[in-house]
This record gives C-alpha cells, structure tokens and sequence, in this order.
C-alpha cells in the first residue's frame, strides 16, 4: 500500500513545496519527503539586447517552454508576435509550423548554436535546454531609442497552438 501525505502547495513560485510520500510493504512503513519547485512563467524568453542599436539586429531568442508534457505533445505550432504594447496590435509575427521538429533541430544542433551576440555572452550561452526553442529574429521595424531614454514600447507573445488552431498556451 502507497499513502500520499498532504501536499504542501506553494502558491507563489518562488517558495519550494513538500510532498510526503510513505510506502508499506509486509507492514513496514517507508517514508520520504520530497521537495519540489514549480516553473514560475509559462514562457521564457531571453534576448541578447533589449534596447539594441541598429547595428545589432536580427537577434538571437531563446525561448523555453515552461508547459507539461501532454500540452507540449499536443502542441503543433508555435506563434510568436511582436506586438505594440500601448495598444497590443502585433507588429510583425513569426510562426513555426512544426514545433517537435523546431525543438529536436535546437537539441541536435545546439553545441553550433551561437553563444555570443555581439561580442558578449547571448542567451544560448545560458538558456535551460529543456524544452529549448533557439530563434533568430529581425526587429528592424521597430523604432530605436537612446540609451539614455531607453523605452520598451513592444513586447513578444508566444502562442502555443494544437493541430485545430486552438490556442494551447500563451504567454507574453
């Protein structure tokens, strides 16, 4: 026989949870506590420049899908849009048709990767592997402002979708 203690449920990411499990075998009891963290975004992605120059540009992205694996297996597609965050229009959209194939292709390939993005570290040099999406994607549409009025007036959504074209997941 298998008896579940209580979980220790942690509703704010950041704080580890517990979970007791206890086995008993022949009348013996076995039991352990178990510790367990959750993934605090659905989504996450990094960016090697967030107020580039125009010199720096397409950039690589490192996205990490932060979703179990049934919903990952279920998702076909992925769609990721730069959109204006005054008014959230989507400025330009990048779609990637086969996400199973997109996310074996960063795996097998990412020892070639590039890790530096414009002679400093990128994110691939520090991105969680799993469930790794490596892109490279071209912000030349958008405005540039100074660094010394740095503004972020657009943001990236990404939308998991299932092979009917529903949305599985989005996070921005």
């Amino acid at each position: 026989a298998y008896h579940f203690g209580a979980a220790e449920m942690r509703p704010i990411w950041s704080e580890q949870g517990h979970l007791r499990l206890a086995l008993t075998v022949n009348g013996k009891t076995r039991e352990t506590t178990l510790a367990y963290n959750t993934w605090p975004v659905v989504v996450k992605i990094e960016m090697g420049r967030y107020y580039p120059l125009p010199s720096e540009n397409p950039q690589h992205i490192a996205i990490n899908l932060g979703v179990g694996e049934g919903t990952l297996a279920n998702t076909k597609s992925l769609v990721i849009e730069t959109c204006a965050r005054h008014d959230g229009k989507v400025v330009d959209t990048m779609r990637i048709d086969d996400l199973a194939k997109a996310l074996a292709e960063t795996r097998a390939g990412y020892a070639r990767l590039p890790k530096q993005d414009f002679d400093t570290p990128g994110p691939l040099s520090w991105a969680d592997c799993k469930n790794l999406l490596a892109v490279t994607m071209d912000f030349s549409k958008l405005p540039i402002h100074p660094y010394d009025h740095p503004i972020r007036d657009y943001y990236l959504r990404v939308r998991g979708l299932d092979a009917a074209g529903k949305e599985l997941f989005a996070d921005n």
